[in-house]
């Protein structure tokens, strides 16, 4: 008799719960001001995998490890294995502006994802959830108006959007690879700006608050290519081979990839509630009361024109893991992008990375007798560089910086299957926003995140004679 059982093991039970449970609870992780215009703090990409090796993605793909970047890298996921990702990230920023300094931190759930097989070295799948922008300022100004007197001007956004995207991942023939995946990007933003008039300066002036909640909810399309080319190297042939086809070792062999992935421009549906309210007396610190309602406009719908984004990289490593470097180039033109009409202070801009990762024990050779627990870890390094999406007093707002990374690998054994290697990710990445005597705000920036992927075979097929 066969038949067919999912094993959820009590580990990965809990890691979905964890995970669930920190969506559900409202958080900001980003505290920048940078975060006011366009569609927020944009996060290129929250998994510790690919953020240690400086964001590379467009070719990129591991056998265990997700790359929701690219969908198609899915069908290199290793045959007949479920892998379970989740991750926890946090940021510590210092802010300059105008000879000031200031700091903020911020820490929150990153993202998980769940890959299974539907078709054994055809087709796999996964499901994720991960913030796609954040939006999390608090900035407050004095100015000396010579008829008004003191003003108090206070500006407030909190918020973002996220992505839930279902990937597939299709192996067509021996070398290419196609890959699908569809997000509904949903999520609220909501803005305030306050003019507050000193007490007794002048009596005539009222007090004013602008409130304005922006909500999304559509479907995004992404589509992704691979091409894996295997060189085989001269001089390292198999002398117990049976056949011509095996006389190479494949742990000599060369790999070579190349990907791209492209998500074409999307008029993604929403709706925004406007307030402007006005009062007299009161200040930023005592309580407010309404005298009158100046506009009111709730749930007006419209769209948000998201932009055009494609990207290509290469990778080129060995078929044992023992290194990896890749390097590739996202565009995204921001320039159609709109909210509402409205095109807010962005820009069309690039995005370069560059990683690469060394196993100094190849896969092949760890099962040989017993390996250092050094040898195993996997090392990564990364650098990366934007031009910049914003756009502000005329200027673009640049962002770089490096990354290093650890992987660190967990043998789980279960009964009646044969052991997966799970993953325990760590990568920290310092970065700049902004350039010195070019833009008035620059941000340094130290991130870290840590994430799990767990492998098992939670799909198996159970046969009693």
């Amino acid at each position: 008799m066969k038949f067919f059982s999912l094993r959820l093991s009590g580990l990965s039970f809990l890691l979905i719960l964890s995970s669930l449970h920190q969506v559900s609870v409202a958080q900001t992780l980003s505290q920048s001001p940078y975060g006011r215009f366009g569609p927020g703090d944009k996060l290129y990409t929250t998994s510790p995998f690919l953020q240690s090796m400086g964001g590379v993605s467009q070719a990129l793909a591991d056998s265990n490890i997700l790359n929701l970047n690219q969908p198609a890298s899915l069908a290199s996921l290793e045959s007949g294995v479920t892998i379970f990702e989740a991750g926890l990230t946090g940021t510590s920023t210092t802010y300059d502006f105008a000879n000031q300094s200031s700091m903020g931190r911020t820490a929150g759930f990153g993202y998980f994802g769940l890959a299974f097989p539907i078709k054994k070295k055809v087709w796999n799948m996964a499901i994720s959830l991960s913030p796609s922008s954040n939006v999390g300022y608090f900035l407050r100004d004095t100015i000396n108006d010579p008829s008004a007197g003191t003003i108090f001007l206070g500006y407030e956004g909190s918020g973002g959007y996220s992505n839930f995207a279902i990937g597939n991942g299709f192996q067509i023939g021996k070398n290419l690879s196609l890959g699908l995946q569809v997000r509904y990007v949903f999520g609220r933003v909501d803005y305030s700006s306050q003019v507050v008039f000193v007490e007794g300066q002048n009596e005539g002036l009222r007090n004013s608050l602008v409130t304005r909640t922006n909500r999304m909810g559509d479907i995004q399309f992404e589509t992704g290519l691979m091409y894996t080319k295997r060189f085989h190297r001269a001089g390292y042939k198999n002398p117990q081979a049976s056949t011509r086809n095996k006389r190479f070792e494949d742990r000599d062999s060369l790999i070579l990839i190349i990907g791209g992935t492209f998500r074409p421009a999307t008029e993604l549906n929403g709706s925004y509630t406007y307030l402007a309210q006005t009062y007299f007396g009161g200040s930023p610190t005592n309580p407010i009361a309404f005298t009158d309602t100046i506009a009111f406009d709730d749930r007006l719908t419209g769209v948000f024109n998201m932009p055009m984004q494609y990207g290509g990289g290469v990778t080129l490593g060995s078929s044992s893991k023992k290194w990896v470097a890749s390097g590739d180039v996202v565009y995204t033109n921001y320039d159609s992008f709109r909210i509402f009409g409205q095109q807010d202070s962005v820009r069309s801009s690039y995005r370069a990375s560059i990683g690469f990762q060394i196993n100094p024990m190849p896969t092949v050779k760890v099962g040989s007798g017993k390996v250092s627990y050094l040898k195993k870890i996997r090392y990564r390094a990364g650098a990366y560089y934007s031009d910049g999406m914003l756009r502000i007093d005329g200027n673009a707002v640049p962002e770089m910086g490096v990354s290093i990374g650890l992987g660190l690998p967990i043998s789980l054994r279960t009964y009646n299957t044969k052991p997966a290697t799970s993953i325990l990710n760590f990568t920290l990445s310092v970065g700049q926003r902004g350039a010195k005597g070019t833009n008035p705000l620059v941000e340094q920036y130290i991130r870290g995140t840590i994430g799990f992927s767990l492998n098992d075979r939670w799909f198996r097929k159970v046969q009693y004679d």
